[in-house]
């Protein structure tokens, strides 16, 4: 058996059209060679290398009409924001053309055609994509509450978020007949940019909808002996601080850092509840007993 033709340097470890690969020379044969993965018609990728959505997209975006852009749960994949699992393993890929446009037929992409108003596609890493509030109504027609507003939460977040509450509002405005703008409109006052995790949001959504009022999502609080603190999640009119222990807090240095910290606030007179993940599985058994948690701070504090 013939040695196989080594890929140019260029090629060898990323996402490649066939144009490009007859570019660097290589024959029919060789673009058929088993060690390259056909992710969808006219397109090539290495197997032995890792596959990445953005390198695809931009594959694909060679052989779509120039209007067109990625939309919907890809484009929220592509710019990192939190989407549930089963969207995140989703081998298709979402492309939004205008009206006007014919509706590309490429097997693995879901084509939509849509009105598109100026200024409603933005480049992101060269690639064509759904403004950020743009992309957040595209999602009320997918998810659900929660993951709608874990969505919501990262693209407002105070740290790098990419629009606002207002401008989420002011979008949402022009827009009034769109699929699940009932569940966008119910999502909206419920986001709160200061969380900073899908889990956290998840936990703040259920409380708020069990009539929880008051929760404040990393909130810093310094102690009596002066050392400050940021709270994952609190309730400071009845001083209840909730922790989320990740994987990392089982590192010896941070587990005494932690139950150093945690005796300092409760010194001071807070209740901290401390989770884990698996408390985070069960959220209706987690939520009710957060719930006799308040009932009986309430009670402690009418005194």
């Amino acid at each position: 058996m013939r040695p196989r033709i080594p890929l140019p340097a260029s090629l060898s470890e990323r996402t490649f059209t066939l144009a490009e690969g007859r570019s660097a020379g290589l024959r029919r044969g060789r673009l058929a060679g088993a060690d390259l993965a056909r992710p969808m018609r006219g397109i090539r990728h290495p197997v032995a290398t890792p596959m990445r959505l953005d390198a695809l997209a931009r594959s694909l975006q060679t052989r779509l009409p120039v209007e067109a852009f990625f939309s919907s749960v890809t484009a929220a994949l592509l710019v990192g924001v939190p989407l549930p699992w089963h969207e995140e393993r989703s081998a298709r890929l979402h492309v939004t053309v205008p009206r006007d446009i014919g509706r590309p037929q490429i097997h693995g992409v879901v084509a939509h055609r849509d009105v598109v108003g100026e200024g409603e596609v933005v480049v992101w890493n060269g690639i064509r994509v759904s403004r950020p509030e743009r992309l957040w109504m595209e999602l009320g027609g997918v998810l659900g509450l929660r993951d709608l507003v874990a969505a919501g939460d990262w693209l407002i977040r105070e740290k790098g978020g990419a629009t606002n509450a207002e401008n989420l509002t002011v979008f949402l405005r022009r827009h009034p007949g769109r699929r699940g703008i009932g569940l966008l409109r119910r999502a909206l006052p419920l986001l709160n940019g200061a969380s900073e995790s899908p889990k956290e949001s998840a936990l703040r959504l259920e409380l708020e909808l069990a009539g929880v009022r008051g929760l404040v999502p990393n909130l810093w609080e310094t102690t009596t002996g002066g050392h400050r603190y940021r709270i994952d999640l609190a309730i400071p009119g009845l001083k209840i601080a909730i922790e989320y222990q990740g994987d990392y807090h089982a590192d010896p240095e941070q587990y005494r850092r932690d139950i150093i910290r945690n005796n300092r606030l409760r010194e001071d007179g807070w209740d901290v509840v401390e989770l884990v993940l698996d408390d985070l599985r069960d959220l209706d058994e987690l939520v009710a007993r957060i719930m006799r948690i308040i009932r009986r701070r309430a009670e402690l504090f009418a005194y």
